[in-house]
């Protein structure tokens, strides 16, 4: 059996190939880049020129990709994975800074969250003449509008409270998940902020306000152009407020990845999330086989004289039979595949429409490496994140190691859409992550606006040798085509239950964290993984030597989750419908080996 990816979250299916290399013929895991992980990526600088490694390089790193997750019941699948591996431990992210010394920064104007939060301008970045005035609206209905905290809060509160309402009511999850679908997939954010009346207004936003909105608060940005229904799915999963769940409310504690100090080596980094993918590799027994593109997957007919099975072709012309194939690629990279021979685009033109229509985010990251961390020791910042109207768009701080001196490189802009395609125009290669000096000037330009310093106090901190910017435009990477999935109006519901269903009569079968409620995490990849193999397994009716099911050993040591939460993924339920419609023509695989 081969599994068919280039870089992709967490190498979806790792944490199963251990597991299924003890019960059926080894399986073959195909990766294109010479590191694993995907777009879990940490950059780890090198030495300091003339010094020497100390401690605190270890903590010289930054994440690229995938940096936190949530501690949330929802979790427990990769929370699970980081225990079973033994070398890993999970360490606080700090997503707030709790002495409130992060910045706000807009229209040329920078306050700390604390002097936001102690409310002594109600206009703190001056755009009340903008946005109520022209409106003809009163200024008692729009006041909220004015901060981006209450903003925040009335997105949540507010705006979202019909569509969460659905989850507190006393109604099976079953049927508040299928309203969700019925009456709100349809909308973008946009469309329903304009759509309705919300308190305390007496008309609906205007075109303005729902700018500002998108500009002053990070998640009406994604969320403009994201479909109603995912938004609310966000909130659902993230914020535990379904009063159905076993264990009460989730914390809202944040976590990132790290390696248990006993297994750091001297000169080694301790953590970033890369090290989670990098455990999981040494626990496979299969060869991992790296640097082999897959350009092609065919469906081989039965005959007289052989079963059907699926041909393999890599970049180096190399074609092997294999019995199924597990495909992990996300969409823009398959679409890039010579799936001609699979029957995808004559037989079931859902899947092909699916592969070629999905979006993923733009998105891009600029890591920074000082001589030593400035925001803290001149404005005491220690974790959480500034937010701007200025292409840096969000800046987050580091929050570890333990201690109170930490990691002195920054994350000096995250972006998304369109604000990540302007700023990729700026490096210079980006298959090295390599900034222009236009890049560096403009971050560094940013960087003092922000913290209202002067641009030389934030230089004599860094020294510009080429070594201590790091760059990843996700979208210029060919092994991703984008960030993470992002699905518009309709299309979850329609492309989830196109691309759930296996490929070439039951041989091919896809995953990803596109392909889960979850999307755009590294659970949403795991939950996708392990819906993947399950459904592999079922549909072919797999049994081991003493002729028991390898489904039922599967679920033993890998359980169904959502029968321990009290919560079935209802989103895959609707999607793929019930076991009984589960694809069962594809010839038997028991002897799933290698040619």
């Amino acid at each position: 059996m081969s599994w068919t990816y280039r870089r992709i979250t967490v190498a979806e299916m790792k944490s199963w190939l251990e597991w299924l290399d003890r019960l059926i013929s080894r399986p073959v895991p195909f990766l294109l880049p010479e590191r694993v992980g995907g777009r879990i990526f940490t950059h780890q600088f090198g030495p300091l020129e003339g010094g020497s490694q100390t401690d605190a390089a270890k903590y010289e790193y930054f994440d690229a990709g995938a940096m936190r997750f949530h501690k949330s019941p929802f979790m427990k699948r990769l929370t699970d994975l980081v225990e079973r591996l033994g070398s890993l431990t999970e360490i606080p992210y700090v997503f707030a800074d709790e002495h409130q010394a992060t910045f706000l920064s807009y229209n040329g104007i920078s306050i700390t969250r604390k002097d936001e939060s102690l409310g002594i301008d109600p206009d703190p970045f001056k755009v009340r003449q903008a946005l109520i005035q022209p409106s003809n609206q009163p200024q008692t209905e729009l006041e909220w509008l004015l901060v981006p905290s209450s903003a925040q809060r009335w997105l949540t509160e507010v705006a979202l409270e019909e569509p969460r309402s659905l989850f507190k009511k006393d109604v099976p999850i079953q049927e508040a998940i299928r309203q969700l679908f019925e009456k709100y997939d349809c909308y973008t954010m946009r469309s329903w902020l304009t759509s309705r009346v919300f308190p305390p207004m007496t008309k609906p936003l205007t075109f303005p306000q729902i700018a500002w909105l998108r500009r002053s608060t990070d998640q009406v940005e994604r969320l403009t152009r994201h479909s109603q229904k995912s938004s609310s799915v966000r909130r659902y999963r993230m914020t535990g407020q379904v009063k159905k769940l076993p264990n009460g409310t989730a914390s809202s504690a944040w976590l990132q990845i790290s390696r248990s100090l006993r297994y750091i080596p001297n000169n080694e980094s301790s953590g970033g999330s890369s090290q989670l993918p990098l455990a999981m590799e040494q626990k496979i027994k299969s060869e991992v086989k790296k640097n082999h593109s897959v350009t092609l997957i065919r469906e081989n007919k039965s005959t007289s004289q052989s079963p059907s099975s699926m041909t393999v072709v890599t970049n180096n012309d190399s074609c092997k039979e294999y019995a199924a194939v597990l495909c992990t690629l996300p969409f823009g990279c398959l679409s890039a595949m010579d799936l001609t021979g699979c029957s995808i685009m004559t037989e079931n033109y859902s899947q092909w429409s699916s592969i070629r229509e999905l979006k993923y985010t733009p998105a891009i990251k600029i890591g920074m490496r000082f001589k030593s961390p400035w925001w803290e020791e001149r404005l005491g910042i220690i974790g959480g994140q500034s937010f701007s109207d200025l292409p840096l768009r969000r800046i987050a701080y580091p929050s570890y190691p333990k201690g109170h001196s930490k990691s002195n490189c920054l994350i000096a802009s995250y972006c998304l859409l369109t604000d990540s395609l302007r700023l990729s125009s700026l490096v210079e290669n980006p298959k090295t992550g390599t900034a222009s000096a236009t890049l560096i000037r403009l971050v560094m330009r940013d960087l003092a606006i922000i913290h209202n310093l002067d641009v030389k106090d934030i230089e004599e901190y860094y020294d510009d040798n080429g070594e201590n910017c790091f760059v990843w435009d996700w979208n210029q990477d060919p092994f991703t085509m984008g960030g993470f999935a992002f699905y518009g109006p309709t299309q979850f519901f329609h492309q989830h239950q196109a691309m759930m269903q296996p490929a070439a009569n039951g041989k091919l079968f896809f995953s990803g964290e596109a392909l889960s409620s979850a999307h755009g995490w590294v659970v949403g990849a795991l939950e996708s993984a392990w819906n993947c193999v399950s459904t592999f397994l079922q549909s072919h009716q797999l049994k081991d030597e003493d002729g028991k099911l390898l489904h039922d050993k599967f679920l033993q040591q890998w359980p169904d989750l959502s029968n321990i939460l009290g919560l079935k993924d209802e989103f895959v339920k609707l999607s793929f419908g019930s076991e009984k419609d589960i694809d069962r023509t594809a010839p038997d695989v028991s002897k799933c080996v290698m040619s």
